[in-house]
């Protein structure tokens, strides 16, 4: 059996979701989130790290997300919970640099 990647995420929307279908007409909501880590510089200075994730909601739950947008609930800047499965993806930037994007 295969393992599972679960994850739990406290975070900053950092972008207004964006609803989207597939060509077959599935529901998909997709937003970015910024999930920050305090810690003490050399010189004992606080400073935030900061991690980006790439969130994509399907199904009821993108239909619920695009309810809460429309209320005005998620919107960019907002605070979110997000329970799930994630997925570490390589690919290559506009600079032909290796990058890791955490889905």
């Amino acid at each position: 059996m295969a393992g599972i990647s679960k994850i739990i995420l406290v975070g900053n929307l950092g972008r207004d979701p964006e609803t989207r279908y597939t060509p077959s007409g599935k529901l998909n909501v997709q937003f970015t989130m910024a999930v920050n880590k305090p810690y003490r510089d050399q010189s004992g200075n606080l400073q935030d790290r900061t991690n980006w994730f790439r969130v994509t909601a399907w199904g009821n739950l993108a239909e619920s997300m695009v309810k809460l947008s429309e209320q005005g609930a998620l919107t960019k800047g907002k605070q979110v919970f997000v329970e799930g499965r994630f997925e570490a993806r390589e690919y290559t930037d506009q600079n032909g640099q290796q990058r890791t994007s955490l889905d």
